[in-house]
């Protein structure tokens, strides 16, 4: 929660984003519809990203998909992401 917030708010002051976000405003839809890739946002707004803050990151959890026990390589969660972690010569992680 606050550790998120206080994550974010540094970033928009650091890279001069804070004119740009939108605040305490409640998202009634979020579609990314393919034909021009740009996220919908109903309070209706259009922007080029969109910042999910739902709180998922203070309770995670790994979502089950159809071979997790089987997969060889490493599940991670994001907000538990371990800076250690070496993910081998390839660099590619995908979140």
């Amino acid at each position: 929660g606050a550790e998120i917030q206080e994550y974010w708010k540094t970033n928009a002051n650091r890279y001069g984003l804070q004119g740009l976000l939108k605040l305490n405003h409640r998202v009634v839809d979020a579609d990314w519809p393919q034909t021009n890739a740009k996220w919908i946002c109903t309070f209706t707004d259009h922007t080029d990203f969109l910042v999910t803050a739902t709180g998922h990151l203070s309770d995670p959890r790994l979502p089950r998909y159809p071979g997790n026990e089987t997969f060889q390589g490493h599940l991670r969660q994001t907000s538990l992401w371990d800076p250690k972690f070496d993910n081998g010569s390839s660099g590619l992680q995908v979140l």
